[in-house]
């Protein structure tokens, strides 16, 4: 009989059995002797790894040399190796031949095939943040000022039937690739027992951002601290910081469209700055901004996911006005090849929409585009009920289409309660971001106006708290 034996905690298996990674093995084997005399008996094995690699090699006789002894008719005997680490996942085998006469040995029984097979390691990276400004961000995080400091947080799940270490380390580098976090610091490898089918969180360092640019992220999840293994890993953007508002400048609208609760994807980031008449934000109309906006960058193939505008209304005889949007890329159709359109358009459709509200720009407009990478917003109740009727129509058409449904015609919407639109939104919307993510606290607080683009909260003077 073949027995191995699993240390920590210790219990025997039979041959062919599954055995967690990581644990410490010692192999039992028992000989009988079948003659009708006694005999001496000895035994031999060859542990391999799944590699082929051997792991051990064993050879004894019954009693210790030169003192050797017999064992009896119908007798077995307890045969032990040595202890070896058990540090790789797939099916280990055993070669095992038991003999007599030792004089000149004869193999009278053998054994050759698998000794156990051992868990396979699975484990995945489910979360990524970004903690910043107070502000908790799935990595790639679109948008952070400089000056802000950074906190890395990532969550490891164990996917094996059973408790495992898993470790973690991670390198973040700037946008001209100069190191900026070594995680962990002091060791190569930051370990944590986590048990089966849990998750751990690891959180790094502060660290701050000095460049504009588009910071990056290795991070390599592991399993078997004695033969670490990677499960897990991404490399890619952890963020794209941008210039910081000045803090002289006050936010005096901020609009997240619908379509931004469903699209994820490649963004154009325009940030605009120019100065106009001391009057403006007093007068700014922000239903009317919003929706020409939206409805030009429509007409030229793109589609506004956010806008926030901000004044500096120090200076006496003048405002300084900042708008940053957030679109999916202009395009035009020509000849059926789409084509993208970049400052030139973006400065037309600007103009265009402050026009409609008779803001004047006294000088001269800069503009400055980046392209980056969009995760669609949590959705949730709350948001739903700040939605007008028209709102809600667009919002369901947009989901409709992005769940390749056929978009119900306006005329049948028009004809439904606004709670049973709310209703159907939310079916609609579940299916895309699921709700229970708290809304922005700052809305209820600043106030909300419903409008037919979306959401819009007009503050002044304070600074906002909140989820990205």
């Amino acid at each position: 009989m073949i027995q191995l034996e699993v240390l920590s905690p210790s219990y025997k298996l039979s041959v062919g059995s599954s055995v967690p990674i990581g644990q410490r093995g010692l192999v039992h084997v028992w000989g009988k002797n079948d003659m009708p005399t006694s005999q001496y008996l000895g035994i031999s094995w060859v542990v391999k790894d799944p590699t082929g690699l051997t792991v051990e090699s064993y050879t004894d006789w019954t009693g210790w040399a030169p003192f050797y002894k017999k064992i009896d008719p119908d007798k077995t005997h307890e045969f032990i190796g040595g202890r070896f680490d058990i540090n790789k996942p797939g099916p280990w085998t055993i070669e095992v031949g038991l003999f007599m006469n030792i004089e000149a040995p004869v193999m009278v029984a053998s054994y050759s095939g698998i000794l156990c097979v051992v868990e396979q390691l699975l484990g995945t990276i489910v979360e990524k943040k970004l903690e910043y400004d107070e502000t908790k961000g799935s990595i790639p995080v679109p948008r952070v000022p400089v000056g802000q400091e950074g906190l890395v947080h990532i969550r490891g799940q164990n996917n094996t039937p059973s408790e495992q270490e898993l470790g973690i380390s991670w390198i973040v580098r700037d946008p001209d690739g100069l190191l900026v976090e070594v995680y962990p610091e002091n060791k190569d490898i930051e370990w944590s027992a986590t048990g089966a089918g849990k998750d751990h969180e690891f959180i790094g360092g502060r660290f701050e951002f000095f460049k504009e640019g588009i910071y990056t992220i290795d991070v390599k999840l592991f399993m078997n601290p004695d033969d670490p293994v990677v499960v897990d890993s991404y490399e890619g953007a952890l963020c794209t910081t941008t210039p910081e508002v000045p803090r002289e400048y006050e936010l005096i609208q901020e609009t997240i469209y619908p379509y931004a609760y469903i699209y994820d994807g490649e963004v154009e980031v325009v940030t605009a700055t120019f100065k106009t008449d001391p009057f403006t934000p007093s007068a700014w109309i922000t239903e009317k901004f919003a929706e020409k906006l939206a409805s030009e960058a429509k007409n030229n193939g793109g589609r506004v996911l956010e806008v926030r505008v901000y004044a500096d209304t120090k200076p006496l005889f003048w405002t300084n006005i900042r708008i940053d949007i957030i679109s999916t890329p202009l395009t035009e159709t020509t000849g059926g090849a789409p084509r993208q359109t970049g400052l030139a358009l973006w400065l037309t459709i600007l103009i265009i929409a402050l026009s409609i509200i008779a803001v004047i720009i006294a000088l001269t407009i800069a503009f400055n585009i980046v392209m980056d990478r969009f995760e669609h917003k949590p959705i949730s109740e709350k948001i739903k009920k700040t939605w007008s009727k028209p709102t809600l129509i667009s919002a369901i058409n947009d989901f409709e289409i992005e769940l390749k449904l056929t978009p119900t015609p306006p005329s049948e919407l028009e004809g439904m309660s606004d709670q049973e639109l709310r209703d159907y939104c939310d079916m609609l919307a579940e299916e895309i971001a699921p709700p229970g993510v708290s809304w922005l606290p700052w809305a209820i607080a600043g106030g909300v106006g419903v409008l037919a683009v979306g959401t819009v909260a007009v503050l002044a003077g304070r600074k906002k708290k909140k989820e990205v």
